[in-house]
């Protein structure tokens, strides 16, 4: 039976996936250390710090997924470039996707960022021919797991797609991110201060 587990399922981007495969996927488990409301009740979800080694072997063991969509990371905006729990959830992606081969998985899908890129060449970026060289301590950290996965997977008899997700927006968003803080700012009547303008962004 297939069965998938997202992870990070309360965040932005989690909450959006959630929101297409629970209508499409006969059976999806979420994890997170607290419960979104948003979560639709055809979701199971389970309560666990994927930090913790023993809770996340213990959650793979009970729900065993065949599937696998691993979004949480620390994204805190204004902390998460070069904070030091990057590291944490390197080691801890790490276990996860290991203790979900122990148990029988076979397909785990993992967000990567555009912060693996070397943001000083010139673009647009290819998956496949532009040079990774990450700046920051996330970016580093993503593009670590990424090059564990590449020997590691087939070795533990595992797929792994790895997507790097660019700078996206939308509803449910972290309201000190860009649109939200500036709209926010704008219906209050306020000025918004803006850098100049210089910045490239895909």
């Amino acid at each position: 039976m297939s069965r998938l587990l997202v992870t990070g399922g309360s965040g932005f981007v989690g909450g959006a996936c959630l929101s297409r495969l629970s209508a499409t996927w006969p059976d999806v488990h979420t994890c997170g250390r607290t419960p979104s409301p948003e979560v639709r009740p055809e979701v199971t979800f389970h309560r666990v710090d994927l930090l913790d080694a023993a809770a996340t072997s213990a959650l793979l063991e009970k729900v065993r997924p065949s599937h696998l969509l691993h979004l949480a990371w620390v994204t805190t905006p204004g902390h998460y470039w070069d904070a030091a729990e990057n590291d944490d959830w390197l080691t801890a992606s790490q276990r996860l996707l290991g203790a979900f081969a122990d148990r029988g998985g076979r397909r785990a899908v993992v967000a990567g960022t555009c912060a693996e890129y070397d943001w000083t060449a010139a673009g647009p970026y290819r998956e496949h021919g532009s040079p990774i060289r990450p700046a920051g301590r996330y970016g580093r950290a993503k593009d670590a797991l990424r090059r564990w996965c590449d020997p590691h997977a087939p070795e533990i008899g595992i797929t792994v797609g790895w997507c790097r997700l660019f700078f996206l927006y939308g509803p449910r968003e972290h309201p000190d991110r860009f649109v939200p803080a500036l709209t926010r700012t704008l219906l209050e009547g306020r000025s918004a201060p803006c850098p100049e303008g210089t910045e490239l962004r895909d």
